[in-house]
């Protein structure tokens, strides 16, 4: 018996220095870069040993390190299959390691990564296949990597469910070299997915992806430069929708008297004066003034004025412009919209945006059309600058207020706003409160400010033109 025992014993520690032997020479030709002898060693090891990861990562990074597309794929596939070994710390520490350079040595490998990381519905996979360090660090900062995730996952089911498509089955198109751009056609079926690099040197610098000939990703990047584009928020709502509006129209005034604790330091106004035409859209023109009292300007002069272009079914934002003179300083900045497209024009700044995105002017007003009671939490596609994000508006049981337009019950809105500006920037919470009728007028609003708090109140109201408190105060 102890024979027998002593054979058995001998035989596992044989296995094992066979196995570390074998592992030495496997990591040798890897070091030395003579991966088909590496992958040789490790697909034996891997037999031998299925569940040890260190087998199955060094045969993927043996198959990734090719040049064969194949067999590219399958190193691919091998680090996906083995994913949840370890966390994603790992996994980003990898890839600045070992897996920066194989991924991003052809578009063609790119694409394969991109691909299959939208299989397997992997969106960590995916951002690697566009460059992690580039896109993450430019774009998906401050908290983002939420919504990369979700529209990650988005795409996977739009391409999945919505058009039936089989995501492990596709073929590339060879890379195609037009002097200084490089592009890859990723083929499903006959729906396409069209790459371009700026240059050779940056293949993972993915200038566009294009989706039956509409952008979907629009990581428009400046040569050498930081990615300045977003993906898409949603691929379910690609067309303009259409939005019940009882709330307002055209010729709303409502004035504003604006208190810095208990000083009148200003006025405030939100008008419509006209609809009309820009661009083949109807669209609501709003207009958003601030301005300091002559007391107040002593101590910090404020004349701005924001104007919101948006379209009068849709509510999606067409133009959004802002003119500032605060202390002295005059800034002008405008923001354009392409609904068509899906793009955004901010400075010399190209970026996606959401279907239907709105500025932030427009979601007060889009808010305002909606059937709300507290409870409700709306969710609105937003842009500030180049920056989208999304706007979580939450609503509350308000209360009965006596104001110049008469004692009215409220709801309070509260809107988490991310981006904003001026002297009256909120610094806290920004609460309105709209009344419970169909038009849900803002007829307060609060926030905590650089330096204490302000309290904007309606002094004046109209749904026929201006007022003359309007005409008093702002002409």
């Amino acid at each position: 018996m102890k024979k027998y025992l002593l054979i058995i014993v001998f035989i596992i520690l044989a296995t094992i220095l066979t196995s570390a032997v074998n592992f030495e020479t496997g990591i040798k030709h890897y070091k030395q870069k003579q991966y088909e002898k590496s992958e040789k060693v490790f697909r034996e090891l891997s037999k031998s040993d299925p569940e040890k990861f260190q087998y199955k990562y060094y045969l993927a990074l043996s198959l990734i390190n090719q040049d064969d597309l194949n067999k590219f794929r399958k190193g691919v596939k091998i680090i996906l299959n083995n994913w949840g070994k370890h966390d994603v710390g790992y996994w980003n520490k990898q890839y600045d390691i070992n897996l920066r350079y194989p991924f991003g040595k052809t578009l063609s490998k790119s694409a394969i990564v991109f691909c299959e990381g939208l299989a397997y519905n992997n969106p960590y996979v995916i951002r690697y296949g566009i460059e992690f360090q580039t896109y993450f660090k430019e774009v998906l900062y401050d908290g983002h990597w939420g919504q990369w995730r979700d529209r990650c996952t988005t795409l996977h089911n739009y391409l999945a469910e919505k058009k039936g498509i089989n995501l492990h089955e596709y073929r590339l198109e060879s890379d195609i070299d037009n002097e200084d751009n490089v592009t890859n056609t990723i083929i499903y079926d006959n729906f396409k997915i069209i790459i371009n690099s700026e240059s050779h040197e940056k293949p993972l610098r993915i200038a566009g992806a294009k989706l039956n000939d509409r952008d979907i990703f629009l990581l428009s990047e400046m040569s050498y430069g930081s990615v300045v584009g977003k993906l898409y928020l949603k691929y379910f709502e690609s067309e303009l929708r259409l939005v019940e509006n009882k709330a307002f129209k055209e010729k709303e005034y409502i004035i504003y008297q604006i208190k810095y604790g208990p000083i009148k330091a200003g006025y405030s106004t939100m008008t419509i004066p006209e609809i009309h035409n820009l661009r083949g859209h109807k669209v609501f023109h709003c207009v958003s003034e601030a301005r300091t009292t002559k007391f107040f300007d002593f101590t910090y002069s404020v004349r701005n004025s924001y104007e919101s272009f948006f379209d009068v079914d849709s509510f999606a934002s067409l133009k959004y412009k802002e003119n500032s003179n605060e202390a002295g300083k005059k800034k002008t900045r405008t923001t354009y919209y392409n609904t068509e497209t899906l793009t955004g024009k901010y400075k010399d700044t190209i970026f996606g945006i959401a279907p239907n995105a709105m500025d932030v002017l427009t979601a007060l007003y889009y808010v305002r059309t909606q059937n709300i009671s507290p409870g409700m939490k709306i969710e609105v596609d937003t842009t500030s600058g180049a920056k989208n994000y999304k706007l979580i508006i939450e609503i509350y049981e308000g209360e009965t207020l006596k104001t110049k337009i008469g004692k009215v019950e409220t709801y309070l809105v509260i809107p988490r706003l991310k981006f904003s500006s001026g002297v009256f920037r909120a610094k806290g919470e920004l609460r309105i409160w709209m009344t419970k009728d169909k038009r849900h007028i803002p007829v307060k609003m609060s926030s905590k400010v650089v330096v204490g708090s302000f309290e904007a109140t309606i002094i004046d109201y109209s749904d026929k033109g201006a007022t003359k408190t309007y005409d008093r105060l702002f002409k």
